[in-house]
C-alpha cells in the first residue's frame, strides 16, 4: 500500500498546517493539510488536499483571466497607476501567521512599497502544485505574482493557524465577487524571519461520487 509521510508541521497550538507526501511504487504525490483542536487536544477539524495530477500551469491563469472578464470583472475600475503605500510591517520581524494575514489582506489590495516579495527569502522555494516545477528564488516568485495579478480576482483567507515559525491556512478565491475554488497553503519562515518555503494546493474541481 501507499506510504504517507508528514514532512513539516507548524508550531501552532490550537490549529496547525502541515505538508505531506505519499508514495507507492514509482508514484509520489505531495499535499497540504490543516487541522484545528479543542483544549483537550482532540482534533475537531481536519482538511487534507493532494496536488492535482493534471498540471494546467499557465493555462490556469489564462482561464481565470477569461472567467473573470466573463463574470463581470472588478466591481469598480482600477486606476492605471495606484499610489504606493509605505509598508507598516517590517519584513523579517513578524510571525508566519501575521505575514500571511498581511500579504493577503493588505498587500494584495494595495500597491505597497516593496510588494509581497519583500517578505520572501532570496532563495525561497515556492511550490504552486498546478505547475510541474516550483518557483526558485525571489525574482521568479515576483514574476509569478505579477503574471497572476488579475483585476476582479482575489484570494480570501478563511482561517490561519497560530504558528509563528510556520503556518498553514485555508483560503478560497473570489472571481468578480463570486465564490471560486478553495485550497490550503503552507508557509515556512527561515532564521531571518523571511519566507523560505511555500506549498500551495487547490481543492480538486472534480469530486468522487458519494
Amino acid at each position: 500500500g501507499a506510504i504517507v509521510d508528514v514532512e513539516c508541521v507548524d508550531d501552532g497550538i490550537t490549529s496547525s498546517g502541515f505538508t505531506w507526501h505519499a508514495s507507492e511504487g514509482f508514484v509520489s504525490l505531495k499535499g497540504t493539510g490543516f487541522l484545528r483542536t479543542e483544549t483537550t487536544g482532540k482534533i475537531t477539524y481536519l482538511c487534507t488536499l493532494v496536488e492535482p495530477i493534471l498540471k494546467t500551469g499557465e493555462a490556469t491563469t489564462a482561464f481565470l483571466r477569461v472567467a473573470t472578464a466573463v463574470m463581470g470583472g472588478p466591481r469598480e475600475p482600477l486606476p492605471d497607476v495606484r499610489p504606493k503605500v509605505k509598508s507598516p510591517k517590517q519584513p523579517g520581524k513578524i510571525p508566519a501567521n501575521e505575514v500571511v494575514r498581511y500579504l493577503y489582506d493588505e498587500v494584495q489590495n494595495a500597491d505597497v512599497e516593496g510588494g509581497a516579495v519583500a517578505f520572501f527569502s532570496p532563495d525561497v522555494v515556492y511550490e504552486d502544485t498546478v505547475y510541474t516545477q516550483p518557483r526558485l528564488g525571489k525574482a521568479e516568485v515576483e514574476r509569478f505574482f505579477n503574471a497572476g495579478s488579475i483585476p476582479g480576482f482575489a484570494f480570501i483567507v478563511d482561517e490561519i493557524s497560530d504558528g509563528s515559525v510556520a503556518c498553514g491556512f485555508r483560503w478560497h478565491v473570489e472571481i468578480a465577487g463570486q465564490l471560486g475554488p478553495r485550497g490550503v497553503t503552507f508557509y515556512q519562515l527561515g532564521a531571518d524571519g523571511l519566507v523560505t518555503f511555500v506549498r500551495d494546493v487547490p481543492e480538486s474541481t472534480s469530486k468522487p461520487p458519494p
